[in-house]
């Protein structure tokens, strides 16, 4: 039932905020009356009803009366706030009022669901802002006296930041604080406000180059000091506010432009002198490839954010408290995984609908120095929003800054609950002297038309001073390009949910995974043909087992779920933990106290190739990859030796032992690593024709048995004399000598660049877990290292795999189709959640290179090493292999071929380790695959 709760919550609370946010938007476009009034009202009882839900659920989750006590006492506290402010300043601005409150209840439900006593403390933190803030707007409506302090309030903050530059306490890298008793405070919070005071007042007291410049200095010192203190989030947060200021204080447009060179520089500067800096950049850009380290943060939050969703784990559901510093940075990483990226998103449009009213208030205000405060402060809420918000969601580098009223910490929460009431003081000042300065305006917009005038012919006033400016063009500027960057942050995201989430959420680091085991049943793994592959077995107890129908025939490729995930089981675990149902359904199920059931995944294994597959290896070591060219599906995958699934909890530690090196549970088709053999004379011959694209056809060699090739002896199998060949011939016969003879003619580097097109030294497509093969060659190498090289012995390694997408390249005409396990997802209903489709990876060959290598490997089937299939009855293309890689072991067994070679289906590679040559123990394996699969085809 509690799940059943808190499912119905999270939907509420989405179809809540919804409408919260609709009628924030919707009161911009009513001036005054009867209609703005109803959208507040609206709001009011929305924001209510989601506190009352949330605290409902964490009471539930809990189980202790103590979180409706703290509930009932922060109504009463909401509630007397909201009398007091409207009692005292019945001109307020309602939406700004109703929005702190709103995002500060937020703030403290999420705080609270991870800390009680944190969320308590917050709460104390609100209530003492909020008293004190009743006063701020009086202050700043009957003191008038404020803004003659310009260069006092400058010299204070200056004077604060060094003070905690000399006596700070280091705070997660950064000496951004001071102890204060009991209570550690930021002081850079509060510099805020006394720096935006300076600025404003300082850039309308005169407009001269002068005090341009040395207003400038003053917004550098402070800049530097927090550089200084390495907290460059703050640094960069006063420098954009410094800039914006100026920009509307001037409306010139050239500020803008120096501003921008200016913190191009300072980022540049920043990344060379801190290191810290350094790895949040590369974290940034690929956060994945370093995610023990300085990619943690990053990639925890895309977890949270990933696993959330749209609509969310539900409170309480989901586990926020495994991201680093989730009660401050990334609070909002939090909220979208338990809330769901639809109450985030509206989140963040309700904090913007905060700055449109500051840029509001800021342009109806006719004093100039308020009008800048006011603008300055709108652009510090702004920046800071877009810099936590874009942090956490990968839209811009993490810079450590906390999301404004919603993330934990006293002094952020006081100065901006502040801030929020000089804003106040503001508008009610401003609307107090609209409705008594009729004329007043009429003489300001007569002296505002004079200004563009005098501006427009180049004209300056006395003394040298810039002419007054036309506010409004510059503020609004602001506004669009502010709003800009929040709604592309939030529109990544949407992104990444929609396009990329997938991949988060099935990486192993992400703890979530399991913690849907308690309400979803895992779903079932099937092969194309709907033979199930793996299932779970719910018992009579209500326990349940994974169950593996094929015992170890699959359990590579299938992989176990016990003992730590592999296969399918590790990359589409939340696929198989995600009941892709509809709402109805699920209650139904909860209200039935059933677990809901996870989808199901098919596979594009074909269950008669693979079984064909398994039995022909029987107990030989080796491994066997059959794809589709034309499509890329992976239709077997098999390797040996193997074990159960089903008991791979009684056989682990035999397994881990391993005493008779089997390696059984290394899936060698995909990561063992073996040299190529006869199979990479297919690299050779592309290299030759590539650098005699005329001649190719006229080569020729006698082939003795035996040559010399600097100064190494190379053998053909059983030191068989082929006589006088052609290129074709010698590819047909796998003669050695004539491929030496090829290979030393062949530059190093032409043999290198064909290796590199044919992924070589590079990771396969769609395949993450294989392993890379190598090719070592280069033109440093030793002379003598040529020969065995080009055989595909020496340094050489390839997975069978990676030999099947060669294969599979060939016979689609040069166009590797990117390699897929799994074919569509489907929902307990057989409904199609997701189907893949085949794409393209590129062309590693030209068609006329696949034609030539087509004809090359036909032959060898019809009259060289693979002619124990000349006469199948279907036309088969194939390349034998004889791996030699110990000296008094047998060589490992190689074959890759397609068939039909005219119109291939199927490319299939092959080894048997250690057994001998390819013809012989390789060829009649592929041969039963090929049986089984065109025996269902005719």
């Amino acid at each position: 039932m509690l799940n059943l709760i808190t499912e119905f919550s999270k939907f509420l609370n989405i179809l809540l905020i919804l409408l919260y946010t609709f009628f924030a938007y919707a009161s911009f476009l009513h001036k005054k009356g009867k209609a703005k009034k109803r959208c507040f009202f609206v709001m009011t009882g929305v924001m209510y009803a989601i506190h009352l839900d949330c605290f409902l659920v964490l009471w539930l989750k809990a189980g202790e009366e103590k979180y409706l006590l703290f509930y009932l006492i922060q109504v009463l506290v909401y509630a007397l706030a909201g009398l007091a402010y409207r009692k005292i300043y019945p001109n307020l601005s309602e939406l700004v009022f109703q929005n702190m409150r709103f995002l500060l209840m937020i703030g403290i439900v999420m705080i609270t669901r991870l800390s009680f006593d944190m969320g308590v403390r917050q709460f104390a933190f609100m209530t003492a802002a909020l008293s004190v803030c009743l006063i701020v707007p009086f202050l700043i409506e009957h003191i008038k006296e404020l803004r003659r302090f310009g260069w006092g309030y400058g010299f204070l903050g200056v004077l604060v930041l060094t003070a905690v530059y000399f006596f700070g306490l280091d705070n997660l890298g950064a000496i951004n604080s001071l102890k204060v008793g009991p209570i550690y405070v930021q002081p850079s919070e509060f510099v805020k406000l006394l720096y935006v005071f300076a600025l404003g007042t300082l850039l309308t007291k005169k407009r001269d180059m002068r005090q341009i410049i040395a207003v400038s200095a003053l917004a550098a010192a402070h800049v530097l000091l927090l550089v200084l203190e390495r907290d460059l989030g703050g640094a960069l947060i006063f420098a954009v506010t410094y800039i914006v200021m100026l920009y509307g204080a001037t409306v010139n447009p050239a500020w803008l432009f120096v501003g921008f060179l200016g913190a191009c520089a300072a980022a540049a500067a920043a990344y060379q002198l801190f290191p810290h800096v350094r790895v949040r950049f590369d974290a940034w850009q690929n956060p994945w490839s370093c995610i023990d380290d300085g990619g943690y943060q990053i990639t925890q939050s895309l977890f949270a954010i990933g696993t959330g969703g749209w609509f969310g784990m539900g409170l309480g559901s989901g586990l926020p408290e495994s991201v680093p510093v989730i009660e401050t940075d990334f609070i909002f990483s939090g909220i979208a995984e338990e809330f769901g990226y639809i109450f985030a998103a509206c989140l963040v449009f309700i904090c913007l609908s905060c700055f449109i009213m500051f840029i509001q208030i800021s342009n109806r205000l006719k004093d100039e120095c308020y009008k800048i405060v006011t603008l300055g402060f709108a652009a510090l809420y702004g920046f800071q929003l877009f810099l936590n918000i874009g942090g956490v969601t990968k839209f811009i580098p993490l810079t450590g800054v906390t999301m404004p009223l919603v993330s934990y910490g006293g002094s952020s929460l006081v100065s901006t609950i502040i801030m929020f009431g000089i804003i106040q003081g503001m508008y009610v000042l401003g609307q107090k002297r609209q409705s008594h300065s009729q004329a007043y305006s009429q003489e300001s917009q007569r002296l505002t038309s004079e200004r563009r005038t005098k501006r427009r012919s180049g004209e300056r006033t006395a003394r040298g001073r810039f002419p007054k400016p036309d506010y409004r063009r510059s503020i609004n500027a602001i506004m669009y390009a502010f709003s800009v960057l929040l709604i592309a942050t939030v529109c990544y995201s949407a992104y990444f949910i929609a396009f990329q989430s997938r991949d988060a959420i099935n990486n192993t680091y992400n703890k979530r995974q399991d913690l849907l085991a308690g309400t979803i049943t895992r779903g079932e793994i099937r092969s194309a043909d709907g033979k199930v592959l793996a299932r779970t077995v719910t018992g009579e107890d209500g326990t349940e087992e994974r169950e593996y129908p094929y015992g170890s025939m699959f359990a590579h490729v299938v992989g176990r779920f016990s003992k730590t995930r592999t296969g399918v089981e590790l990359s589409e675990n939340f696929t198989l933990m995600t009941a892709s149902l509809s709402e109805f359904d699920k209650i139904a199920l909860q209200l039935n106290e059933e677990k809901l059931p996870g989808d199901s995944v098919i596979t594009t294994l074909n269950a008669a190739v693979q079984e064909a597959a398994w039995e022909a290896l029987g107990d030989r070591r080796g491994a066997v990859a059959a794809i589709d060219p034309s499509t890329g599906k992976i239709l077997a995958m098999v390797s040996k030796p193997d074990y159960d699934p089903n008991t791979v909890e009684e056989d682990w530690d035999s397994l881990i032992a391993d005493e008779k090196g089997e390696s059984a549970l290394m899936n060698r088709a995909l990561n063992g690593l073996y040299p190529p053999g006869s199979t990479f004379k297919i690299a050779d011959v592309l290299a030759y024709i590539r650098e005699n694209p005329e001649e190719y056809e006229e080569y020729t060699y006698d082939c003795e048995g035996e040559g010399r090739f600097n100064q190494v002896t190379i053998h053909c199998a059983g030191s068989q004399s082929h006589g006088n060949l052609s290129l074709r011939d010698a590819f047909a016969k796998s003669c050695n000598t004539s491929f030496v003879n090829l290979g030393t003619s062949i530059s190093v580097t032409s043999l290198l660049d064909v290796c590199t097109s044919l992924l070589y030294n590079r990771a396969l497509p769609g395949l993450p877990s294989a392993s890379q093969s190598s090719f070592a060659l280069n033109e440093q190498s030793e002379p003598n290292a040529i020969p065995q090289t080009v055989i595909g012995l020496g340094k050489t390694q390839i997975t069978p795999m990676h030999n099947a997408l060669i294969a599979a390249a060939i016979a689609n005409g040069g166009v590797l189709m990117e390699p897929y396990l799994v074919d569509s997802v489907v929902n307990a209903d057989g409904r199609v959640i997701e189907k893949n489709h085949p794409s393209s990876y590129g062309a590693l060959m030209t068609p006329a290179e696949s034609d030539i290598l087509t004809e090359y490997m036909k032959e060898a089937v019809q009259t060289g090493t693979a002619k124990a299939l000349a006469d199948y009855p279907v036309a088969v293309a194939g390349k034998t292999g004889s791996a030699e890689y110990e000296t008094g072991k047998e060589s490992h067994a190689w074959f890759i071929c397609f068939a039909p070679a005219d119109k291939p289906q199927i490319a299939i590679s092959v080894i048997v380790e250690s057994s001998g040559s390819g013809s012989k123990y390789a060829v009649p394996v592929a041969k039963k695959v090929l049986d089984a699969y065109f025996s269902q085809t005719e």
